[in-house]
């Protein structure tokens, strides 16, 4: 018969917590649907962050398991969920002192383009942006920006529900510009079989806003814990590691 304290260590085992490589468990959470940054493909994540957190992974000799969840979950379970990393959100001025920031994972400045043929577009400031009609994502943090710069919606601003839809309108020529992180529009583009410098030009980089995408931690992380990940980011970077994992998903 077993004595009580072996059934409650099989309890205790039961209910402990897994560890990784390295001793510690870490909730790493991708937003899904995001290609080609982390979506999930038969029940596996995909994607350029997803790979460079495991290129991160083996350089710390460390063993976890990523997943992917739509962004409300991900970033409700990165707010309140001790020892969670977050893998790509914007850091902006309100959630700075929310979480422990890694660094930055890639840079895709939010860009208004044109067209490369369309030398009747000249953007030198911001007011000239209100000579021309914008596409840009329903309800974006972009538009809300050109919004409160005074841009209207049905005036120089058409919303449209899809990236996709935007790049095509632009195309047609039913929007001068579109409003677009930088990568996204590459790999768009790409998904169109087109060159993206040989199809668009940069005409106005919204430099107030959040110009890339950062890894980050709860905010009751372990120091030691979010040094460990910034190191392992700085080495795929420095090494090129993050380019080469890029350059197989986006040409430019």
């Amino acid at each position: 018969m077993k004595s009580v304290a072996t059934i409650m260590l099989g309890v205790i085992a039961l209910f402990a917590p897994h560890t990784s490589a390295k001793g510690t468990d870490i909730n790493i959470l991708c937003e899904n649907g995001m290609h080609p940054f982390s979506w999930q493909e038969n029940g596996v994540p995909q994607g350029i962050v997803i790979e460079m957190i495991e290129a991160m992974l083996n350089v710390m000799g460390d063993e976890q398991t990523i997943e992917t969840y739509p962004w409300g979950r991900v970033y409700k379970l990165g707010l309140t969920t001790p020892n969670t990393m977050i893998c790509t959100m914007a850091r902006t001025a309100e959630r700075e002192p929310l979480f422990k920031w890694v660094g930055e994972v890639f840079s895709s400045p939010p860009v208004l383009v044109a067209l490369k043929h369309r030398d009747d577009i000249q953007v030198d400031s911001f007011q000239d942006l209100r000579k021309y009609s914008i596409g840009t994502h329903s309800s974006s943090f972009r538009e809300r920006y050109l919004v409160a710069r005074e841009l209207e919606i049905g005036v120089n601003i058409f919303p449209a529900n899809s990236h996709q839809l935007n790049y095509e309108k632009l195309k047609k020529g039913r929007v001068d510009l579109w409003s677009i992180p930088l990568l996204l529009a590459y790999d768009i583009i790409n998904n169109n079989n087109e060159i993206p410098n040989e199809t668009i030009r940069i005409v106005y980089t919204l430099d107030e806003l959040p110009q890339g995408q950062f890894m980050a931690f709860n905010i009751d992380t372990p120091d030691h814990i979010v040094s460990r990940y910034r190191e392992a980011l700085e080495t795929i970077k420095s090494n090129g590691t993050s380019e080469e994992i890029i350059s197989r998903y986006i040409r430019y």
